[in-house]
């Protein structure tokens, strides 16, 4: 998202090298969802076309899934980074949990965040109803025992994890992110 990442000193160089040097020589613009495209047009004003690619999505070997009906569990996957959102993601989840106890947050990545997402999980009381797994290569298997894909964005291309979350069948909320799933 060029308006966020553009307040850091890097990310304004590399944005003006985009717009000046890149820019002028592409043939097109490829995007992973029309509204990225669209937020690319006006950050980056051109005549060049604008083509919208879908995301590919991995294969998942068929699982056949063991679900408690008396408990509700959500899953993330993504990187623990502020641009992924977990940080609302556990806040929101705290304050559903006093309401209705029979839900579960499986946390699935890797990344900067971690020790400040395990830190207010155990603030928030949540450790025996959240958890953080990592699965680098197949998240399928946590996909696939889970109820409920929740995306937290704060800003996304269209999420591959979106993507695979659907593959695997589950239902999907997302943030309504300014530049991403809405």
């Amino acid at each position: 998202n060029p308006r966020r990442e553009r307040r850091h000193f890097k990310a304004k160089i590399l944005f003006s090298v985009m717009r000046r040097l890149v820019l002028p020589r592409l043939a097109a613009v490829f995007g992973t969802s029309p509204r990225q495209l669209r937020a690319f047009r006006t950050q980056f004003p051109s005549d060049i076309p604008h083509v919208w690619v879908p995301n590919p999505v991995r294969h998942f070997e068929a699982l056949t899934p063991a679900r408690d009906a008396a408990v509700v569990t959500f899953v993330n996957v993504a990187r623990f980074a502020y641009q992924k959102g977990q940080d609302l993601l556990i806040a929101a989840f705290a304050e559903l949990y006093r309401k209705r106890p029979n839900i579960r947050l499986r946390l699935v990545g890797y990344g900067p965040n971690e020790a400040q997402h395990r830190e207010t999980i155990e603030r928030l009381g949540l450790t025996d109803v959240v958890s953080i797994e990592y699965h680098p290569h197949d998240p399928g298997a946590a996909l696939s025992t889970s109820d409920v894909y929740v995306c937290s964005s704060r800003w996304e291309g269209w999420s591959i994890a979106i993507c695979e979350a659907l593959r695997c069948g589950l239902p999907v909320v997302s943030i309504d992110c300014e530049f991403g799933p809405s």
